[in-house]
């Protein structure tokens, strides 16, 4: 997800416990929002969830990589990436979150 043309890819081996593969998941989800994070988007490993400026997020998209996280019922918090012709990140549109 980091940019355009990448996807999160998963690959798991043989001999690991189903709590290695959930770490190592929650890991790779991690460093592929590492992208968004200028923007104020970040995901906890602990929940399991994305925040906004410290919000929990609803919902979020980027639709130029077909890649979406909810939806949540629990946050109004609705964010789509916003992208240039050339597909680089260029900011969030944000929808439900407080004022900054």
């Amino acid at each position: 997800m980091k940019t355009a043309g990448n996807e999160l890819i998963i690959n798991i081996d043989g001999g690991i416990s189903n709590g290695d593969i959930e770490e190592m998941v929650k890991r790779q989800i991690a460093e592929a929002y590492e992208v968004y994070q200028p923007y104020g988007l970040t995901y906890d490993k602990e929940s399991d969830r994305l925040y906004y400026n410290g919000e929990l997020v609803g919902y979020f998209e980027d639709k130029q990589i077909k890649h979406f996280f909810g939806p949540f019922q629990d946050s109004s918090i609705t964010i789509y990436a916003i992208r240039d012709e050339n597909g680089a990140l260029t900011g969030l549109d944000v929808e439900g979150a407080a004022k900054q």
